[in-house]
């Protein structure tokens, strides 16, 4: 469908110069610029968000980004750059990495002398990020067997977490927060947390 054809649906059945008349109707002054504009061959755009998305192809607007991010300190110790290829994550990913680690607990507080209880939800921010890493991280790939292997575990958070130091995990969070457009001001407090951990 052609955006013509859809601004045509979209109103109707009727063309722009249509729904222009009709919008217009008895302003003379506009109706006469619009009438001018078509003989010098302009042809007038309606330019809105939805045209504009509609434009676009599909992949266009669920495209991932990559990065490379380079873990100094690794670097050093294979004498060769150690680049960790990230990748953006989508917001499926995300929402099932939070519900995972959210869990909700009863808290009292006391509210004008009463003694009362409400639901509270905790996310474990730590644990969340190192899940993070492992989903973003394409290369190396933290659920390799070889890795497992080396580290002991089934579990590649705990890959992470062996792997690298505090500053390190917080540097590749906040490269994953910069792919997936989350401002990295806002998770200062997170890092802190990563980084005493």
């Amino acid at each position: 469908m052609t955006q013509e054809e859809y601004l045509k649906k979209w109103r109707g059945g009727i063309s722009r110069e249509e729904a222009l008349r009709e919008t217009w109707d008895g302003d003379e002054e506009i109706m006469s610029a619009y009438e001018n504009m078509v003989k010098l061959g302009w042809e007038m755009k309606e330019m809105n968000v939805i045209d504009d998305l509609i434009s676009l192809d599909k992949s266009q607007l669920t495209n991932i980004q990559t990065t490379e991010v380079e873990i100094e300190r690794l670097s050093e110790l294979i004498k060769k750059p150690c680049l960790f290829k990230i990748q953006g994550l989508t917001n499926k990913q995300v929402k099932e990495l939070e519900e995972f680690h959210t869990k909700y607990e009863w808290e009292d507080t006391m509210v004008k002398g009463k003694l009362t209880r409400k639901k509270v939800k905790k996310v474990d921010a730590y644990k969340l990020g190192l899940e993070m890493i492992v989903e973003a991280t394409v290369d190396p790939d933290f659920r390799d067997s070889r890795l497992r292997e080396k580290f002991k575990t089934e579990n590649p958070a705990d890959i992470v977490e062996e792997m690298l130091t505090p500053g390190e995990v917080a540097k590749i969070a906040n490269v994953i927060r910069e792919l997936i457009g989350v401002d990295t001001n806002e998770q200062s407090d997170v890092d802190e947390e990563i980084k005493n951990s």
